[in-house]
């Protein structure tokens, strides 16, 4: 069914691409599986679990992917880029020992400072798992790096298998220990999830092959110096990023309070399965795709316009009847206690649209690289977004907050789109 919807938005210019898309259609009816999978047991988690739970769900989450920005020096961004797999694989290397290295250090910090942790983020329930966090970033970190190196492989089908198995774990555990009135639960069963799925790249890996050539610190003083401008630019500017998506969750927390964040992050959570849904299937394909054109010709102007017209026909109708029926979704298929959430959801989706259409296409900045200028993006849509909450928290109510926070992140990725189409034409 999303086959033949998705074919009959293309015309007959874009279907001539057959390979693109059928890679396209093969991530994309995996990753709908998986988010199937998650948007039918949401309403048993909503009856499960109360909105403390899920604001403790989103603090965590925010805080591990901050940290994974650190874990990795986004060197797993340069696994595409090398013509020749031999140094592919020594980045995947660098990752898990970069990654691992972080992590050691990381733990007896949480340890330590897991009162204070617990104090300054208002965690409800959830200082008890604050010690799983170097582990939730360790798999986050070397998550990553495998779906790139699969990504590189054009292992498109064994991306969906392990995308649906995640979700499946995640789902089960997740309403198990809800039953048994666990406030941990969520976060539980989402590190449950990403452990099978990180078994899975493992045991579905050529390992003969990743293993090939040894480990040399030559070869990793290699990779590390000819990638440096990515931990150079992008660790920041992706700190900056996630933090930009990230800290106003927590500004709400301080402001408003844990179940307004609750509802806040129940709100992401929804609305944004069709995001990594749509958008995360056709980025993966569009990044080996533009990496490819771009190292070939100079520019990967033709599939930029090709992927950009087809993330405007899949987004605008469903969008909009989002915008219009949010609230009802949530009170209907979630309960009567969060149709707040579905208000939130609908304040906030002119960035969800333009998210939709940035996310996938801002891989251009890489490719091209043009980490400099993302860089500047990132720190002016930090300052922005932090202003913004802050200012509409101390003078406003959580609805013009978000109302302002969604504007101005919207403009912010239309900025985004006119410059990754700029940078696509080789310029």
């Amino acid at each position: 069914m999303i086959k033949r919807f998705i074919n009959s938005l293309i015309d007959k210019t874009i279907a001539s691409k057959s390979e693109y898309f059928k890679n396209i259609l093969t991530l994309l009816s995996g990753t709908a599986f998986a988010q199937l999978i998650l948007l039918l047991i949401t309403p048993i988690l909503s009856r499960v679990y109360d909105p403390e739970s899920f604001g403790d769900y989103t603090i965590l989450l925010s805080i591990v992917n901050v940290l994974t920005v650190f874990a990795t020096g986004r060197y797993e961004l340069a696994i595409l880029l090398p013509k020749n797999s031999i140094w592919a694989k020594q980045i995947l290397y660098l990752v898990a020992i970069i990654s691992a290295v972080f992590c050691i250090f990381l733990l007896p910090v949480i340890v330590i400072f897991n009162s204070f942790f617990q104090k300054t983020f208002n965690l409800s329930h959830a200082s008890s798992v604050l010690f799983l966090v170097p582990l939730l970033v360790f798999i986050n970190a070397n998550l990553s790096s495998l779906l790139y190196w699969f990504n590189r492989k054009r292992q498109y089908k064994k991306i969906s298998f392990n995308k649906i198995s995640e979700s499946i774990i995640t789902s089960g555990i997740s309403i198990l220990l809800g039953i048994f009135k666990w406030p941990q639960g969520l976060i539980l069963g989402r590190i449950s999830g990403q452990l099978t799925a990180l078994f899975l790249y493992g045991k579905s890996a050529n390992w003969k092959d990743i293993s090939t050539f040894r480990i040399s610190k030559k070869r990793l003083s290699y990779v590390a110096k000819r990638y440096i401008n990515f931990p150079k630019f992008l660790v920041a500017a992706h700190f900056f990023n996630t933090s930009a998506y990230e800290a106003p969750g927590l500004i709400i927390n301080y402001y408003f309070g844990n179940s307004i964040l609750g509802f806040y992050g129940f709100a992401n959570r929804i609305a944004t399965a069709p995001l990594s849904l749509m958008a995360g299937s056709i980025g993966n394909v569009f990044r080996e795709e533009a990496a490819r054109h771009y190292i070939s010709t100079g520019n990967c102007h033709t599939i930029y316009t090709t992927t950009l017209k087809t993330l405007l026909k899949l987004s605008i109708v469903p969008f909009i009847l989002f915008f219009i029926f949010a609230p009802d979704i949530f009170r209907i298929i979630f309960g009567e206690k969060w149709i707040t959430a579905g208000y939130y959801a609908r304040y906030m989706t002119p960035m969800y649209f333009f998210q939709f259409l940035s996310n996938p296409l801002s891989v251009v900045f890489l490719i091209t690289e043009k980490q400099r200028v993302d860089f500047l993006w990132q720190i002016f849509l930090f300052a922005l977004n932090i202003t913004i909450v802050v200012l509409g928290s101390l003078f406003f109510d959580i609805k013009t907050t978000l109302i302002i926070f969604s504007l101005g992140y919207s403009i912010m990725y239309l900025i985004n789109i006119l410059l990754s189409y700029h940078f696509s034409k080789g310029k």
